[in-house]
């Protein structure tokens, strides 16, 4: 049975915000609390104390300042690099570029409560030092688990890593990771083969996304991504809320666990609108025609599983255009070879757009951009550099693609031929 609770906590008395709970006084909150957890009773961890006195202060822990002061051109440049951060990400994704984009300064993050203002210095709060990559005595170093099992149980593990770092590339290196373990599948249009992934990508990175933003810091497990042989799983520490449940969260419904990071993360583009991000992994889940989408509210947990679509083989196309009106073979071939030259000089046209701008993109950042899979921006990432176009100057991580040309223009005859053998 819920009770309300009164708890006095910094000179004021608070309601202790949870889950059933039963708070024995006299005993006081270190021995005092204890939950209702799936038909038992047992006592409260400390974190799970604390997590119940700041909800009911209406407080969240990421906007609890630290103790140690740092320099306002400390807080500059973590500004710039959020900007940073910002900028590259609209430059990927075109339905971000619609919004302008302001500088961050210190007064956001003091009114986000990233940074507080005491006696003339700058303290960073919990959320600052998260999306800074930095640690805390107030929580142990928060990092994303990623593993890839054979079968459906974890009994045998194909390959582990873990991620650690800003919060931000935390995300962007689970959501590669999954990427390259999960099956792309060729799907024709016409005579053009276009490589899908298996799983909707956007939902995959919704929910490393809701994870990082909605677990609890104070718990001192690890967000944990597992790839099994029918599912991906994004399991996160943390119960819901009192007032939550897995039907409001379908509807759209949310509650904010770390306040600070959610309203940085809103302003990198990271997320977009509160509570949307379960109603559209729901929705793409039912438009790949794959499984439900399962959340569960497990013990200290909360997991997503999305599930993998079943006998499908690399290789095997899934959609085809039925042949109409066929035309004679010779002239197939003709327009076929007239129309792949067209569409080699376009898409080599885009990227050598895209490097003109910015020379340092990778070629994944240039697949984000255009929404290409990285197997199709490779092949034409590949024609340029063979007939010398382009060129890569420095390594993999900090070099960048030099234009050798002014035309820059692609004879696409050259490679017609090689191309509709592979199916592009």
């Amino acid at each position: 049975m819920k009770q309300k609770m009164e708890l006095t906590w910094a000179g004021k008395d608070v309601p202790l915000k949870v889950a059933p709970r039963i708070y024995i006084k006299h005993l006081g909150l270190r021995k005092g609390v204890y939950l209702r957890v799936a038909g038992t009773t047992r006592p409260a961890e400390n974190y799970q104390v604390q997590e119940m006195i700041l909800r009911g202060a209406n407080r969240s822990f990421d906007q609890q300042p630290t103790s140690t002061p740092i320099d306002a051109s400390e807080a500059d440049a973590f500004c710039e690099r959020l900007y940073a951060y910002a900028k590259k990400l609209r430059e990927m994704n075109e339905h971000l570029q619609a919004a302008p984009l302001p500088k961050l300064t210190r007064n956001q993050l003091l009114s986000w409560k990233l940074l507080h203002e005491q006696g003339g210095q700058l303290f960073p709060s919990n959320g600052y030092l998260l999306l800074d990559g930095k640690h805390s005595d107030a929580f142990d170093d928060p990092y994303i688990q990623c593993g890839v099992f054979k079968g459906t149980t974890r009994s045998v593990f194909l390959t582990m890593r873990d991620f650690h770092g800003p919060l931000y590339e935390q995300i962007e290196n689970a959501y590669t990771f999954v990427l390259q373990y999960i099956t792309l599948i060729p799907e024709i249009h016409g005579i053009v083969r276009q490589d899908v992934y298996e799983l909707p990508t956007r939902s995959i990175r919704e929910m490393i996304v809701n994870a990082v933003c909605h677990r609890s810091y104070l718990n001192p497990g690890q967000i944990q991504v597992a790839l099994y042989d029918d599912r991906l799983e994004v399991s996160s520490p943390g119960e819901l809320a009192s007032d939550m449940t897995i039907e409001k969260m379908r509807r759209g419904i949310s509650v904010t666990r770390n306040k600070a990071v959610a309203e940085a993360f809103k302003y990198m583009g990271i997320i977009e609108k509160w509570g949307s991000g379960i109603p559209r992994m729901i929705e793409d889940v039912e438009a790949y025609g794959l499984r439900p989408l399962k959340l569960e509210d497990l013990d200290g947990f909360f997991r997503i599983e999305m599930y993998r679509r079943q006998n499908v083989k690399p290789g095997i196309a899934i959609k085809t255009i039925q042949k109409t009106n066929q035309k004679p073979e010779i002239d197939q071939k003709t327009d076929q070879k007239t129309e792949t030259n067209q569409k080699t000089i376009q898409k080599t046209d885009q990227i050598l757009r895209v490097l003109r701008e910015k020379p340092e993109t990778t070629q994944r950042e240039c697949a984000e951009l255009l929404k290409w899979s990285i197997s199709i921006t490779k092949y034409y990432f590949n024609i340029l550099q063979k007939k010398g176009i382009l060129r890569r100057v420095g390594t993999n991580r900090s070099g960048y693609w030099e234009i050798l040309t002014k035309a820059a223009k692609v004879d696409a005859s050259e490679f017609a031929d090689n191309q509709n053998r592979i199916g592009l």
